[in-house]
């Protein structure tokens, strides 16, 4: 319950912070209204202050979706609470709270961490190694087998010399998201340009004139 009011919560205040973001730049697009020709020019204003709220609006819940898509299918978290977690293998995660020096790596519900806290890491096939506590580590996610407390030289005797990468959990974070920042960032540009089409499209044009008039006069058929 605590977790969804603070789900809930910074949700609440991402939409209020764009909602500002949003309205200053209305107010800054504007005067392009007054660009072109003055038919429309009013109209054009109102669009204009409109077209930021429309693309970022857009754009966030897109955003919200493919993330909300990606948590599913990988049982990773939206990326909006305290909470961080990152895909391994086999039902193995890397999770930290507030802050990347807490890691850990964690399997299924368990909530004791196995190698904890953990400073770098790097897949290997199915096997994770990585460092913590100044040493190395080699988790064989298939068999769950563990190997800890190694020094450097043991750790690449262990993996058949294989090259060696380990990445800092920052650099892992953004490694692990990568796919999903790129769809979020195409899908939302599309659909932000979309839209600003469509608004362009139906602000300009007298046919939502026609629409409101053939409702206001049902209307007041129906009330007489």
């Amino acid at each position: 319950m605590f977790y969804l009011f603070i789900l809930l919560f910074k949700l609440i205040l991402c939409i209020v912070l764009l909602s500002i973001i949003a309205f200053v730049l209305g107010l800054l697009f504007i005067p392009l209204g007054y660009i072109g020709k003055k038919l429309n020019r009013k109209r054009k204003m109102v669009l204009a202050f409109l077209s930021p709220n429309v693309a970022i609006g857009i754009f966030f819940f897109t955003a919200i979706i493919v993330s909300l898509i990606f948590s599913l299918f990988q049982g990773t978290g939206l990326g909006i609470s305290d909470t961080v977690t990152m895909p391994l293998k086999n039902n193995y995660t890397l999770t930290y709270i507030d802050i990347p020096d807490q890691a850990g790596i964690y399997k299924g519900d368990d909530h004791e961490g196995i190698f904890y806290p953990v400073k770098e890491v790097q897949l290997m096939g199915d096997s994770v190694i990585g460092s913590c506590h100044g040493t190395y580590f080699i988790l064989n996610t298939k068999t769950d087998e563990k190997q800890d407390s190694l020094t450097f030289k043991q750790l690449t005797e262990k993996v058949h010399r294989k090259p060696i990468k380990l990445m800092t959990i920052e650099d892992y974070e953004i490694k692990s998201h990568q796919v999903e920042n790129i769809v979020t960032i195409t899908l939302g540009s599309i659909l932000s340009i979309l839209g600003l089409i469509a608004l362009w499209k139906i602000g300009l044009s007298d046919n939502w004139k026609r629409f409101l008039s053939m409702l206001l006069h049902r209307q007041q058929t129906n009330n007489q």
